[in-house]
């Protein structure tokens, strides 16, 4: 046991004894660098009161527990490098980003024929689309803290579809597709829900 041995002192034997309440076990790190675990009972003995001890070796245990810590606090590390990283380029992002939307606002002012006013309103719905998923990404460390929540408002389903499909309108030109919504007759003008959410589904389907 090495220097650790005094902790086996007349002290710790007479713990051991205690009525009230006995001291059965102790840990001991040896003088060759391994973790003993010490269990003990109080019996008697040819006629006398002697203590029965059960050293075991938990060094293999030991460094388990210890190879689990560290790669938790890797796992942690990496977790709040990432939290970190994600609120940054969100942030630096979403910067030239309003610009853009600042611009499409003030081009929306000047005159523009029916077929520029289709195109602006699909650039604007895109951009908005665009600037939505940015803010999404921190939902992944909302989801980590368990702080997300739907947030229900009233939306025109009808509305949202097509501002979706008026977004990837170009895209499917470009590949020859023809591109369009086909709505039930029965659906109601408003609906009640996360139009932000439903705006990612529909966008993830797309």
């Amino acid at each position: 046991l090495g220097t650790c041995s005094q902790q086996l002192g007349p002290g710790w034997i007479r713990a051991a004894f205690d009525e009230n309440a006995p001291c059965l076990t102790d840990y001991f790190d040896t003088a060759d660098g391994r973790h003993l675990y010490l269990s003990c009972a109080p019996t008697r003995y040819k006629g006398e009161d002697v203590l029965l001890c059960a050293f075991s070796d938990i060094s293999a245990r030991r460094q388990i527990e210890a190879a689990l810590e560290q790669a938790r606090q890797s796992a942690d590390a990496a977790n709040e490098a990432k939290t970190l990283f994600l609120a940054t380029m969100s942030h630096e992002i979403r910067t030239p980003l309003y610009g853009v939307l600042g611009t499409l606002e003030l081009l929306a002012r000047t005159r523009l024929d029916s077929q520029q006013q289709s195109y602006l309103r699909a650039i604007e719905g895109s951009s908005a689309t665009l600037l939505q998923l940015i803010c999404d990404v921190l939902d992944v460390s909302k989801i980590e803290a368990g702080q997300l929540a739907l947030e229900l408002s009233d939306f025109s389903i009808v509305a949202l579809a097509q501002e979706a499909v008026h977004g990837y309108a170009a895209a499917a030109q470009s590949k020859g597709l023809q591109l369009y919504a086909c709505f039930d007759p029965q659906l109601p003008d408003s609906l009640v829900g996360d139009i932000s959410r439903v705006r990612q589904i529909l966008n993830n389907l797309l």
